[in-house]
């Protein structure tokens, strides 16, 4: 079902935003972060408005204040009477928020799905060697595996590998370092291990990058190495909960990008607008 659902998420994003994908990561970042926020205050100015913010806002307070007078002279029935009062206005407030989130749901769960499937990582580049390893039991440690020759692909370590033991992991590993030409069509790099072939497709020189991980049947794991991208420089993995570097600094736009504009379209409101300054001035 997530998986599902993420697919078609990428889906949209590619028709909605793929025209990004040839600007640098970090550009693209900011657009789709300044452009969640300015969605997040648009939709929240429409379906909960500002001048009703603000009297809820003032309700809650003055309610605040009567239930600490009423505490304060001991007066029960007054003080449960606003406590009632207070869990009503709560109550109004959350069942505007909650219209709120449910609009924002899907075009923020596209924005998410897309950029994990196209900003998490920078695209592999002819010029640069990739490293691609592939994981499989311990067991099958000193079998060789070989990769099968492909126009394109130069194997600067060689096409033939013995699998090795990796003890920290506890399983059996093989590893190639490549030299791919860019080409539009992704390569489709084929293993032979015994009777088994293993593919792991991926592109190179383009806009966008492929799954780097691919698993096998019989616990076998092919893995690409790709470079991380590092919004600013300074944003790191999150390990617990594990969120990538784009996300933190995705999230970290949407909020900076939420308040500036809020602040920006901020302005008094008045409970009760005809009792404006013109009414408070005596006659003549």
């Amino acid at each position: 079902m997530f998986s599902a659902w993420n697919a078609t998420g990428v889906l949209i994003g590619d028709a909605l935003l793929g025209w990004l994908l040839p600007l640098p990561h970090i550009v693209v970042l900011l657009v789709l972060g300044l452009g969640t926020s300015a969605l997040t205050v648009g939709v929240r100015g429409l379906l909960f408005p500002p001048p009703l913010r603000h009297s809820i806002r003032q309700d809650r307070r003055q309610l605040r204040r009567l239930i600490r007078t009423a505490s304060r002279l001991r007066d029960s029935d007054v003080g449960t009477r606003c406590r009632r009062l207070k869990r009503r206005v709560v109550l109004l407030q959350l069942s505007y928020e909650s219209r709120v989130l449910a609009c924002l749901a899907l075009p923020v769960g596209v924005f998410v799905a897309w950029g994990s499937a196209r900003l998490e990582f920078l695209p592999p580049q002819a010029t640069m060697p990739l490293e691609i390893t592939v994981e499989m039991p311990i067991s099958v440690s000193g079998q060789v595996i070989h990769l099968v020759p492909e126009s394109g692909i130069q194997a600067t370590t060689g096409w033939v590998q013995s699998i090795s033991p990796h003890t920290t992991r506890g399983n059996g590993i093989a590893s190639w370092s490549l030299r791919v030409a860019s080409r539009e069509a992704p390569y489709q790099l084929t293993f032979r291990w015994g009777t088994r072939t293993l593919v792991h497709p991926v592109l190179v020189g383009q806009t966008r990058y492929l799954k780097p991980i691919c698993d096998h049947a019989g616990q076998v794991h092919s893995a690409v190495r790709l470079t991380e991208f590092r919004p600013f420089g300074l944003i790191g993995r999150v390990p617990r909960p594990e969120i990538a570097p784009w996300m933190s600094g995705f999230w970290a736009i949407v909020t900076f990008g939420y308040c500036g504009l809020q602040a920006l379209a901020k302005r008094p409101y008045s409970v009760h607008p005809e009792t404006d300054e013109h009414s408070h001035r005596p006659d003549g």
